[in-house]
């Protein structure tokens, strides 16, 4: 009877285990496919890679929120809507923390692209455009693990590769067909397959 149990038991916590394990599996490709990166071409062949609607919808909500929150806020002080110190300070940070991340997340959202070229790379990042830099002139390709993505160095220009920008895997064929093994050395060995592709 005991050994039944404990069975049982076994057999419970392995099936809680292993639905938790696929649960995740599914949550992300899921965020996979919501987040996906889209890519288009020029009218000249170019690849252009952009963030998905996935991504600029949710980078739309948080400042949405953050904007709520102000208003939130303001009525507050004004004595529009009853409140109490703790949840004023609370709907306070609440309210700087979404506005701040949100409009950062729009700019980045609607502003960054990568254009890949025939004869080199050009983008646009939040704080300016990124001119065309010649496949000859890159000098490295590396990953950044925590902003998550590509920088290419040609010179003073740095180019952003985010792995939600759609077409990442056009981009390392195209930079491998065009560049030298030691521009980029293993990076692509390294960080060119991810479980799910956000960027297509």
């Amino acid at each position: 009877m005991i050994l039944a149990q404990a069975g049982l038991g076994a057999i419970g916590g392995g099936v809680v285990v292993g639905g938790g394990f696929l649960f995740m599996l599914a949550m992300m490709a899921l965020a996979a496919l919501v987040f996906r990166g889209r890519r288009s071409y020029t009218a000249d062949g170019d690849v252009v890679m952009q963030y998905g609607l996935g991504y600029r919808i949710m980078a739309a909500f948080v400042l949405v929120c953050g904007v709520g929150s102000v208003v939130g806020t303001v009525l507050m002080v004004a004595n529009v809507i009853p409140y109490d110190a703790l949840g004023l300070w609370i709907l306070y940070g609440a309210a700087v923390l979404f506005t701040l991340i949100g409009f950062a997340g729009v700019l980045e959202a609607f502003l960054r692209n990568v254009v890949i070229y025939d004869d080199g790379l050009g983008g646009r990042g939040v704080f300016g455009s990124v001119g065309l830099m010649r496949w000859e002139d890159i000098e490295s390709v590396t990953y950044h693990r925590l902003i998550g993505g590509f920088v290419v160095k040609a010179g003073r220009q740095s180019l952003w590769v985010i792995d939600f920008l759609g077409g990442r895997k056009e981009f390392i064929r195209i930079c491998k067909k065009n560049l030298d093994k030691e521009v980029y050395g293993n990076v692509f060995k390294k960080y060119g397959k991810m479980p799910f592709e956000f960027g297509g």
